[in-house]
């Protein structure tokens, strides 16, 4: 069985894509619920994002 390997993103470049990309919101959301893509969890910008 092959290993899982996640999925990582830049963050900075997901915040310059979520000006005109859903998906790089709800990633962006999901980075700061989760703590993934080497942001600390944040909860207040993690509502921010799945609202945008």
């Amino acid at each position: 069985m092959k290993e899982i390997i996640p999925l990582t993103f830049n963050v900075k470049d997901l915040e310059e894509q979520a000006r005109t990309d859903g998906l790089a919101c709800y990633i962006l959301g999901r980075s700061y619920d989760s703590a993934e893509n080497g942001v600390d969890q944040d909860l207040e910008k993690a509502v921010y994002w799945y609202e945008e």
